[in-house]
């Protein structure tokens, strides 16, 4: 079973599965599906999964995600 190597925050992600969502890459990122969504950064602009976090992602190796906070942020 191959195993993809992938990378969400410059982080070293690995996984067999050949389809994943972004629901489940935060997790495996132990990031909050509540509090973040998944960005992929593939070409210029970054492919956004806010509004389809059970997107179906074909996975292969060395993709990039970022993950973006939504919660709220305090002003000081």
């Amino acid at each position: 079973m191959p195993i993809f190597r992938y990378y969400v925050d410059d982080e070293e992600q690995l996984t067999d599965k050949h389809e994943m969502t972004p629901t489940k890459i935060l997790i495996q990122a132990q990031l909050s599906p509540e509090q973040y969504y998944l960005e992929q950064i593939d070409g210029a602009e970054p492919i956004s999964y806010k509004d389809d976090p059970n997107w179906v992602i074909h996975m292969h190796q060395d993709m990039h995600f970022v993950s973006v906070y939504t919660g709220p942020t305090t002003l000081s």
